[in-house]
């Protein structure tokens, strides 16, 4: 599949997206758009050095991101995007992104946190910006990996409701 695929995951990049991810679904770029990791120097260039092996690839923070891959622009290729959150994919959707797929990667537990699936626990204002996300429209769904099998982010809310 060509485009933009946005990955939401609260650890950014690790293993599992330079050997999981990559391998698996083996994209052009990969991006990691963070306010706080852009405008920290230090942390920056660890996560640059973890991506070198990508051409091209970078960190941007959240506005540039959206200005880089919102409206109608048309994607040529594969994009990997990662995130940290789901206020920050509610942002980049509110902002004009329209991928291709989103994924819920791994959010951590925490105390208050709701449990989705073995690797996506979230609190009640990542709740919020989830609602707003399926509110646009946009297809995601908790995936770990590429040849792992997408569960639909609407049909796990449904069932922790019951």
């Amino acid at each position: 599949m060509k485009g933009l695929v946005i990955r939401v995951d609260d650890r950014l990049v690790h293993g599992q997206i330079l050997y999981g991810w990559l391998q698996g679904w083996p994209a052009d770029e990969v991006w990691l758009a963070n306010d706080r990791v852009s405008s920290d120097p230090v942390e920056r260039q660890v996560y640059l050095d973890l991506l070198g092996g990508v051409n091209p690839s970078g960190i941007l923070p959240i506005d540039e991101a959206i200005l880089r891959f919102g409206g109608k622009k048309q994607v040529n290729g594969r994009i990997l995007l990662i995130l940290e959150s789901c206020g920050d994919l509610a942002r980049m959707l509110k902002g004009g992104v329209c991928p291709s797929e989103a994924h819920l990667g791994n959010l951590a537990r925490h105390d208050g946190h709701t449990v989705l699936s073995s690797n996506v626990a979230v609190s009640p204002q990542d709740r919020e910006a989830l609602e707003q996300i399926l509110a646009s429209g946009c297809n995601v769904t908790i995936r770990d990996l590429p040849s792992s099998t997408a569960i639909p982010l609407k049909k796990a809310l449904e069932e922790m409701n019951t």
